[in-house]
């Protein structure tokens, strides 16, 4: 069984709005120099799946699932965990 961690993230050519709004609030309540706020996903799962195959199934996951591939990528972490069940 692995543990999945996947970051998503807008790619660079894209705009994020919400990370603007939040730079612009940030400017007005901190004095602080801060730049290029993102907001980006944050997603975990555990999957029940043989080494040869886990990542073919997380990239399928992301892809057809978790991303619009015209406006984000993704990465991942996997880590093997003990199956207690």
């Amino acid at each position: 069984m692995y543990s999945v961690e996947v970051f998503v993230t807008y790619k660079k050519s894209i705009l994020d709005p919400q990370g603007t709004a939040v730079q612009k609030i940030i400017d007005q309540v901190i004095d602080a120099d801060i730049n290029d706020v993102r907001i980006d996903k944050f997603i975990t799962f555990t999957i029940k799946a043989n080494e040869d195959d886990v990542n073919e199934i997380v990239d399928s996951i992301c892809d057809q699932v978790l991303i619009n591939p015209n406006m984000e990528e993704y990465r991942y972490e996997l880590k093997k965990v003990e199956n207690n069940s």
